[in-house]
């Protein structure tokens, strides 16, 4: 499949393109794809292609600030 940014051919398994370095995904509803991390749905099944990000620092607490 190629990279929907750079356009280079990347593995069909790919995550993340070997080139540009974005994450891509593929619908596993249909397996269409690649699509970019901000779909929200898949414009061929129109199933939710992925469920919402985790957040990169969801493990690490928040401290207030107290003044």
């Amino acid at each position: 499949m190629k990279c929907i940014y750079c356009k280079n051919e990347i593995p069909t398994s790919s995550k993340f393109c070997m080139c540009c370095g974005k994450r891509v995904i593929v619908c596993p509803a249909c397996q269409y794809g690649p699509l970019p991390m901000v779909a929200v749905y898949c414009p061929n099944c129109g199933k939710k292609p992925v469920e919402k990000p985790e957040n990169e620092n969801s493990n690490m607490t928040t401290q207030k600030t107290v003044r």
